[in-house]
């Protein structure tokens, strides 16, 4: 995963998160965040892209008014990066307003919501892909 998100300017890279890491990063692969949440809410308008370094990663965000969100696994295999909800019986992500999701070498587990979708809830989505992730909840 990772790697340059605008070909015309290989300054823009996106975002890394590493639950290993100390506090005080700034989302580069040297110094990365140490949240996924801090990792989501940094992304720039050029690269919406966040990787996420091998571990357990609690999640609940809204994506909406036509952004887009991609969450990518560092590991070898999507069982190397948990994504879970930050509190039960919730989803872990809302897609809404035009947005799109892709949802890259996860493992995706324990998100729930009382209406439409589980782990993902969208309304009005542009797209939403899950590549080579596995889905231990309602998708």
């Amino acid at each position: 995963g990772g790697g340059d998100c605008d070909d015309s300017d290989p300054e823009v890279t996106p975002v890394v998160v590493d639950e290993d890491a100390p506090p005080d990063g700034d989302g580069s692969l040297a110094h990365p965040y140490d949240t996924l949440s801090k990792g989501v809410n940094s992304r720039d308008e050029i690269c919406d892209t966040v990787v996420i370094q091998p571990g357990f990663y609690e999640l609940s965000a809204v994506v909406t008014q036509g952004r887009r969100l991609i969450l990518v696994g560092a590991g070898t295999s999507p069982d190397d990066v948990f994504l879970g909800p930050e509190r039960s019986g919730e989803p872990i992500l809302e897609v809404s307003d035009g947005a799109s999701l892709v949802l890259e070498n996860l493992l995706v587990t324990g998100g729930d919501n009382d209406g439409d979708g589980g782990v993902v809830q969208g309304v009005e989505v542009v797209s939403e892909a899950g590549l080579n992730c596995t889905f231990v909840s309602p998708w």
